[in-house]
């Protein structure tokens, strides 16, 4: 995700929003290794990003444990 939003460039201290909550800006606290996530349905992956539980959007219910 950070190779793909922000090329050459330090991520941390970017801010992104979330395409269903548009008013709420996230900033980049860190960066983790790369992770292949692919959708239960075999589509395509894309790049994505953790989020700390208790920030989680309410009505938002997509977990994935590890």
């Amino acid at each position: 995700m950070a190779r793909k939003y922000w090329p050459n460039q330090d991520p941390i201290g970017q801010t992104i929003r979330l395409e269903h909550e548009k008013a709420r800006r996230l900033e980049v606290v860190g960066i983790a290794r790369d992770v292949e996530f692919t959708p239960f349905d075999g589509g395509k992956s894309w790049p994505g990003l953790y989020l700390p539980y208790e920030q989680h959007v309410k009505g938002n219910h997509f977990m994935v444990f590890q």
